[in-house]
């Protein structure tokens, strides 16, 4: 047995989410004994992220750099020269090391402009929101969460990858007050909106637009413990995947949901967007613990996909930069618009938002950066006795 420390390094696409993509297929190598947090450097065109990990593996020195990369092969290898998720030991002790007696010495990396992303060396997750009690994450939503410039581009680049037309059966999973569900149907689509909280259906039931009450309708129930027993062209997932199990069972039920070589679009944002989102992140640090635990990365999801019998997988990625008048964001974060500012502490929250005030009052106007990705992927056809099951 060795105890290797290899420093993992990412920095295309969603680079946190093939850090910890690396750092799970590590686990196959032998026993993960600890790892880092995050780290971020800035830098020009994209940011680079790195992490530590101590592995335990009965590989000798060739083996495991071999094997590690056949993992960086695996995370998306290379392309233009540089490598998607690199992996490289950096000290190799022969026997069963104490992992954590090579933390506390080493640096991460020689690069002083690291920053640490605190509290994500484990993934932890936060309790799932309730949208439906009194003053919680769904009250106020259709006012705080409009259907924006940026949601209209989302919904635009969703509909691209699925190759939307008139007549196709949709199923809006985690619909909310069914701001996509209306864009879907005013295309012509014959569209079922589910979701769990009755607060935010009953939004959606009364903003149905006249002249859609045939092809729109919306359905309460937890997509978790099944979805509805009848075949769709396209399941969508727009802003919810984080609420979704992602276990065997969750894709079993979706590939029963779909035709035979139906599609899955899912509207997400990327680990990156959590870290990199100055605009909230600075006045509240917790954000990317919380939301880098809620959230499936983009590889991740890709990986997933794969593994459950879903092929022709695509990513687009959707950036936005806008700006906006300081005095009305301080507003909407007063009033928790995002739902991860529910799930802070009190005390950081308050503390975030007066230094918002101070920042941003006045009329200021404020610019902000959104990175969102739309995954697309289509179930490869099953037989049908396995349809029956």
């Amino acid at each position: 047995m060795t105890t290797a420390i290899i420093r993992l390094t990412a920095t295309r696409g969603d680079a946190p989410g093939y850090i910890r993509e690396g750092l799970e297929s590590l686990r196959e190598l032998g026993q993960l004994g600890w790892n880092s947090d995050l780290y971020r450097t800035p830098a020009v065109p994209c940011d680079r992220y790195e992490a530590v990990a101590a592995l335990t593996t009965p590989l000798d020195r060739h083996a495991l750099i071999a094997s590690l990369r056949a993992i960086e092969q695996q995370c998306g290898g290379d392309i233009s020269g540089m490598r998607t998720l690199e992996l490289n030991v950096i000290r190799i002790a022969p026997g069963t090391q104490a992992a954590g007696a090579y933390a506390a010495a080493l640096p991460v990396s020689p690069n002083e402009d690291l920053i640490p992303i605190v509290g994500t060396a484990t993934r932890t997750m936060p309790p799932t929101l309730d949208y439906d009690a009194p003053g919680g994450a769904g009250f106020g939503y259709d006012e705080l969460r409009p259907l924006s410039n940026f949601s209209q581009e989302l919904f635009s680049a969703a509909a691209d990858a699925i190759a939307l037309r008139p007549g196709m059966k949709i199923l809006d999973v985690g619909c909310g007050t069914g701001r996509f569900s209306t864009l879907f149907a005013q295309r012509g689509a014959v569209v079922t909106g589910l979701d769990r909280s009755a607060t935010m259906l009953t939004t959606a039931r009364a903003s149905v637009p006249a002249g859609l009450a045939e092809t729109l309708h919306y359905v309460q129930a937890d997509a978790n413990l099944g979805l509805p027993k009848e075949e769709f062209d396209v399941v969508a997932f727009f802003m919810s995947i984080q609420y979704m199990s992602l276990k065997d069972a969750f894709f079993q039920s979706l590939r029963e949901a779909l035709t035979s070589g139906g599609m899955v679009t899912i509207v997400t944002l990327p680990h990156r967007h959590f870290i990199e989102n100055e605009f909230l992140t600075r006045y509240f640090p917790s954000i990317p613990r919380i939301d880098l635990a809620r959230f499936p990365s983009i590889p991740e999801l890709e990986r997933l996909l794969r593994e459950h019998g879903f092929g022709d997988i695509s990513t687009r990625d959707v950036i936005d930069e806008s700006e906006g008048n300081g005095d009305e964001l301080i507003s909407k974060v007063q009033r928790k618009y995002v739902s991860t500012l529910h799930l802070l502490e009190s005390a950081e929250f308050e503390r975030g938002l007066a230094a918002m005030r101070a920042d941003m009052s006045g009329g200021k106007r404020v610019r902000r950066h959104m990175s969102a990705a739309v995954v697309c992927a289509r179930a490869r056809p099953v037989p049908s006795a396995r349809r029956n099951i």
